[in-house]
């Protein structure tokens, strides 16, 4: 028979297994720990010294699980917090995009930028080089051009040259005509003495002048006008003169007491304070033509002129003052000359 003996508390809490043995609780302010499965968590060594352990109900792991994946309803976002958020992620979405195309069309433009200024610089390049090519071109076209006109100048000086010295030439060869000088001679007479001028004419071309003929005149006129040049009065005289040669020929007479008459004349005239004067003139010209058959004029005209009243023959013939210088002239210079009337008004 067995004998009961009684047993106290402490024993009873004893003999109990160590998981019906609760423990007092002891609040713990330290964070709680993570939720997992009962049977995969060991308790650590704090949580056995300072907690009493109690008998849980033990749970599914399934449960477990969910309780880790699936929050509760409150903690669920709203539908406007989902709508923001696919808006936040579309619109971010969207900046990247952008972001990728801007990029890829920056990376494409700066490419084709390379390449036009590659393009760019091989174009200045070549037309660097063109633009030198081109100057040095026209630098020898220009040298060229100048060598041309040096060339042109050396044969225009060369044709001037020689159409000078074809000119001088021609003229050495052309005959001039004029009355070189007119000598004085005095004839005396039984009462009286005649005064004679003969005329040296000289020829200075080369070649003999064609159809040369020579007229003269004397007489008085007023001298305070132009006296008419009368030409052709005397019958012309047709001479033949080679090259520089002279030919003397008669020429204007007149008697001293004629010319002293005169010339009492303007001395009584000029006492009495009268500016009228009467002068004795002679004058005459020489039609011809030269062997190119272009015509030829000289006109002459001397005046009488005392420089010595003491003497008898105390004068000489000057050429012609004013207003008859006009007449000692040659060609183009004589105010009547007409080369297509020569031959009508010589005779």
């Amino acid at each position: 028979m067995i004998e009961e003996k009684p047993v106290t508390k402490k024993q009873e809490n004893h003999q109990r297994p160590s998981s019906l043995i609760s423990k007092p609780q002891i609040t713990n302010t330290a964070p709680a720990p993570s939720i997992v499965p009962a049977e995969k968590h060991a308790p650590s060594p704090k949580d056995i010294r300072g907690a009493v352990i109690s008998k849980q109900p033990e749970k599914n792991p399934k449960e477990s699980l969910y309780q880790l994946t699936a929050p509760d309803a409150k903690d669920r976002p709203t539908p406007f917090e989902n709508r923001v958020f696919w808006l936040n992620f579309v619109g971010i979405a969207i900046a990247i995009l952008t972001a990728v195309f801007f990029y890829a069309q920056l990376r494409e433009m700066r490419t084709q930028t390379g390449v036009l200024i590659a393009q760019s610089d091989s174009s200045n390049a070549d037309a660097s080089l063109h633009a030198v090519e081109t100057n040095k071109q026209l630098k020898l076209a220009q040298e060229q051009a100048d060598a041309a006109v040096a060339q042109v100048t050396a044969l225009q000086s060369q044709v001037a040259a020689m159409n000078n010295q074809s000119s001088l030439a021609t003229a050495a060869q052309i005959p001039f005509v004029f009355l070189k000088e007119m000598p004085q001679e005095v004839e005396t007479l039984q009462d009286d003495a005649n005064v004679k001028w003969s005329q040296v004419w000289h020829n200075s071309g080369g070649s003999r002048p064609i159809g040369l003929k020579i007229w003269s005149d004397c007489t008085d006129f007023l001298s305070t006008s132009p006296f008419t040049f009368r030409r052709g009065i005397s019958l012309p005289i047709e001479l033949v003169i080679g090259p520089a040669t002279d030919r003397t020929i008669a020429g204007c007479e007149a008697s001293y007491s004629y010319l002293k008459k005169l010339d009492d004349e303007n001395v009584a005239r000029g006492r009495a304070g009268d500016d009228l004067r009467r002068q004795f003139y002679v004058f005459g010209g020489a039609d011809y033509q030269d062997f190119l058959g272009h015509p030829h004029t000289v006109e002459y005209c001397y005046q009488l002129y005392w420089d010595n009243r003491s003497l008898k023959f105390g004068f000489r013939l000057i050429p012609c003052i004013k207003p008859n210088n006009k007449y000692n002239c040659t060609d183009e210079e004589c105010e009547d000359w007409n080369p297509h009337k020569l031959s009508a008004k010589s005779r």
